[in-house]
């Protein structure tokens, strides 16, 4: 009897374990949410980089809506879909940290690297001088470099 429940428990906890990493049918895939996020990061890029930058009268979320349902009209998804797939991702770390991962790679930083003071362009560009190009002596700020 004690052999038997001992048989059934190991079962049991066999099955549990295995299902751990399959993703239910109703969720996307890993591959997909991962192509997904990236096309979402992109569309944010987009926004800031040259939407934003150009047209600043514009709202920013309900900018960054629109492409969004462009990105999830492209992959065949709706926003409820999408939004489901998360929640699920964000429920199994181990899950979400490959795909955070597979994108940290794919956009070629790491999250951990930072950017150091001396790498920023203004530690490029030469410093204006002071130079005395009056007769009265005063110093003026000039635009161009010693």
């Amino acid at each position: 009897m004690k052999a038997g429940i001992a048989m059934i428990c190991l079962a049991l906890i066999q099955l549990c374990c295995n299902n751990k990493s399959k993703v239910p049918r109703d969720i996307l895939p890993a591959q997909k949410m991962q192509v997904v996020l990236w096309d979402m990061m992109r569309a944010d890029r987009f926004l800031t980089d040259f939407v934003l930058n150009r047209d600043t009268s514009l709202n920013q979320k309900s900018e960054s809506i629109k492409l969004y349902q462009q990105v999830f009209a492209i992959h065949g998804i709706t926003k409820e879909i999408f939004r489901e797939s998360f929640s699920y991702y964000q429920a199994h770390p181990a899950l979400l940290q490959g795909i955070m991962d597979s994108l940290n790679n794919k956009s070629g930083t790491a999250p951990t690297e930072l950017v150091r003071p001396e790498d920023t362009i203004q530690r490029q560009l030469p410093q204006p001088s002071l130079q005395d190009t009056s007769s009265s002596g005063k110093k003026r700020r000039l635009l161009h470099p010693d």
